[in-house]
């Protein structure tokens, strides 16, 4: 494993004391919460928070740590159950926390699930998720005092800014090869008790009736069965993407023998995916339909049309409150028909009310979390002023704790935790203040440092390290596919001619940038154009490992970069994007490639045509006008947000202020205008004028910004309030007295009152 596990008998002093010992289970059900959490209590808190998997990392766990607290996933009885016993016995001074993943009861889950033995009942904080589950508890002999009712934490990552986490509909279709122009339906599937096995002892010895669990086993094979037939005839027609995901505890291989030997032959549209969450699938998801599985409920809270399977009649054994919100499909052929109906009704309101009502009343339930740990902690400190397990518990290191079978997709290492952590520090502190390790980073009026110049070593931060993969993947995807984006000084190559001599030209002056892996396809216009770029390059360094340094030097990447790190907080999954003048462009591409809907105006017609070719090559949605943005054919408050990457520079300031009136007539309000230009550059080039050193369109100081930018009213400055220059420049301009300049960035809102 790696985190280091001792062996031997367990020595306190060498324990490390951690506010709180976080368990997961299933990580594709509890990972998200968990790293959310500790982002958030790292940064208002400080909170000490170590993450671990329950079983797996169970050895290490109580031989390295000695936590205040110890959160659980679940938490019925101490006495015999596996894992849980131990935890009790070795660290008996800490608050055990249950986080409860299961809450949501039918009648024969009613004594399985709830807390047995005295120590569960009145020495455990439970979480509830609602009233109905604070009764439950309390009906099986838990005080009220030791019942935090919260909310369910999961349900609000389909809430701003946590929806921005997952991953895009795009990138889910690159990494599991399926289709994004097709419509997707998902089916998280929960016929558990299908493959009960030798558990109905178990369950007996729990409470439960044997007879009610061999009806159910029969009930969910039998139900199990005709929905893989029903999903394998729509995985055959095409336009359609089915994607069935057993539930985590059903093993991959046992779900692949049941198809097998029940259904046969695989259609070829049909999927089987397991990995990933089920937040990620059901966002990027046209359609959600299950059985009697919760995920129901987190499609409705995320605004997904939801559907119940019942090709037959739910035993009363399974029957619950919150299915009447649901409705049903009872035929096979009805199924067919829901999956090709290009508009499904979301008829998932009722049932989205009545688990915003239940379930998500009293706040955010993951802020709720942090703040109830950090009291927890805090009580903890005062009470106990020495903490340390004294007394010996005898580890024994030969016990095994974690099922290969029961939880394939459940082992993470140290790694996985640091990056998905950082994910979250860049998703959720960005939109109230910058990530704890940005803190110093600020202007005297205490504001996040975004409006700024550019800066080289922004790139070389490990939260800059995917974007540079991504763009680097991005360049050479397009390029084996022949497709060109436009250069940063805006040409493309005719792909009707190539000259050796200009590409031994560029060598011969410019070879130190080429990246020789890439054959270098240019026209003698392109090739002027490109070596005038590079002599614009002042003590150049190109990125290690560079696409095409030539066409997309590391100044790109880094607006790129800077511009997502700031705005990707709000941006919605489903947001329609604006992009000023920059068809076929990287930044459009790559927008476009993460799954956005982009539209984007210019005025070079061979730039909107590649575009336009790239977005049907790649089956983006990336559209690309003949437009000026002065005149914008949109309709009011169209776009959720608008972007101009290295433009407004070459507007003369009238053309500025009219399109900057028109931009915010076509965003919502509160939506965001990131905006990317030369920064001290003595002369640029600006359309109808050529280089221009007239004052009305410098942009050389926070005044020229400001008046350009801001005088017009449409927008707010986001951020600092004051431009923030770091005196760093990376570009030269040789005719006009080799002034160093650069590249700066700022961050606009849209008023809520404009119109």
């Amino acid at each position: 494993m790696p985190w280091r596990v001792m062996k031997g008998k367990n020595d306190p002093n060498q324990k490390k004391t951690v506010d709180v010992l976080w368990f997961v289970e299933h990580t594709a059900r509890e990972m998200d919460v968990a790293c959310a959490v500790k982002s958030l209590a790292v940064y208002k808190y400080c909170l000490e928070i170590e993450i671990r998997n329950y079983y797996a990392h169970a050895i290490e766990s109580m031989a390295r740590l000695n936590p205040r607290v110890v959160v659980h996933p679940f938490f019925y009885f101490s006495a015999g159950a596996l894992a849980t016993e131990d935890y009790v016995k070795i660290w008996p001074s800490s608050v055990h926390f249950n986080l409860a993943w299961e809450q949501i009861h039918y009648s024969a889950q009613w004594k399985i699930k709830a807390p047995s033995d005295d120590f569960a009942k009145r020495s455990v904080i439970h979480h509830a998720w609602g009233d109905f589950y604070l009764n439950y508890l309390m009906a099986h002999g838990v005080p009220r005092c030791n019942i935090f009712v919260n909310g369910h934490p999961a349900y609000q990552l389909y809430k701003l800014p946590y929806r921005n986490y997952f991953k895009t509909r795009w990138a889910l279709a690159n990494l599991y090869g399926l289709n994004p122009q097709w419509k997707w339906i998902f089916l998280p599937e929960n016929y558990r008790w299908a493959f009960i096995g030798d558990k109905i002892k178990l369950f007996h010895e729990l409470g439960a009736d044997p007879k009610e669990i061999y009806e159910l086993r029969d009930f969910c094979i039998k139900s199990l069965e005709t929905v893989l037939r029903w999903c394998n005839r729509a995985g055959s027609e095409n336009g359609l993407c089915v994607i069935f995901r057993p539930r985590p505890a059903v093993n991959s291989k046992l779900m692949h023998k049941f198809f097998c030997e029940h259904i046969g032959t695989r259609s070829p549209n049909l999927h089987f995916i397991k990995e990933e969450s089920v937040r990620d699938w059901i966002l990027a998801s046209d359609l959600v339909v299950s059985s009697y599985s919760t995920s129901l409920i987190e499609a409705a809270v995320a605004g997904k049309p939801a559907y119940m399977l019942e090709p037959f009649s739910f035993p009363d054994s399974i029957q619950c409150e919150w299915y009447r919100h649901v409705p049903r499909i009872l035929q096979e052929n009805d199924f067919i028909d829901l999956c090709k109906d290009c508009n499904p009704k979301n008829v998932s309101q009722s049932l989205r009310d009545w688990a915003e009502r239940e379930m998500l009343s009293n706040g955010d339930p993951i802020e709720n979390l942090v703040t109830r740990m950090n009291e927890i902690v805090n009580d903890h400190k005062r009470e106990m002023t020495e903490f340390n397990t004294s007394h010996i518990y005898q580890l024994n290191s030969e016990k095994k704790y974690f099922n290969f079978q029961t939880h394939e997709n459940d082992l993470f290492s140290e790694e996985d935790i640091r990056i998905r952590v950082e994910i979250w520090n860049n998703t959720l502190n960005m939109g109230v203040a910058k990530k704890n390790d940005d803190r110093s980073a600020k202007m005297n009026d205490g504001a996040v440092i975004i409006n700024k110049t550019m800066s080289r070593s922004d790139l070389l931060t490990k939260d800059a390290e995917s974007t540079v993969k991504s763009l680097n993947l991005l360049i050479n995807t397009l390029f084996r596919k022949g497709l060109w984006m436009s250069s940063w000084v805006g040409t493309l190559p005719e792909e009707s001619i190539e000259k050796p001599s200009l590409l031994k030209m560029l060598k011969r002056n410019y070879g130190r940038f080429i990246n020789r892996k890439i054959t270098v396809r240019t026209n003698e216009h392109e090739a002027k154009a490109l070596a005038r770029g590079i002599e614009q390059r002042l003590n150049y360094q190109a990125l290690p490992d560079c696409a095409d340094d030539v066409r997309f030097p590391w100044f790109l990447y880094w607006e790129i970069y800077w511009v997502l790190k700031i705005t990707s907080p709000y941006l919605n999954p489903s947001a329609r994007l604006f992009d000023g003048g920059g068809s076929a462009s990287l930044f459009t591409c790559y927008l476009a490639s993460l799954g956005y809907e982009v539209h984007s105006v210019e005025l070079n017609r061979k730039l909107s045509r590649q575009c336009q070719k790239i977005a049907i090559s790649m089956g983006w949605n990336l559209h690309s006008y003949i437009m000026d943005m002065r005149k914008l054919d949109f309709p009011d408050e169209y776009f959720d947000h608008a972007f101009s990457i290295c433009v407004f520079e070459h507007l003369d300031y009238d053309i500025k202020q009219a399109a900057l009136s028109e931009i915010a007539r076509c965003l919502k309000p509160g939506g965001i205008f990131a905006i990317t230009f030369d920064y001290r550059n003595p002369a640029p080039g600006v359309v109808g004028y050529g280089k221009d050193t007239r004052p009305r369109n410098q942009l050389k100081s926070e005044q020229d910004i400001e008046r350009t930018f801001l005088q017009s009213g449409h927008f707010d400055l986001m951020g600092n309030q004051g431009f923030y220059d770091n005196q760093e420049s990376y570009l030269i301009h040789h005719r006009f007295g080799n002034t160093p300049y650069t590249f700066g960035a700022i961050f606009l809102r849209k008023k809520n009152s404009d119109h």
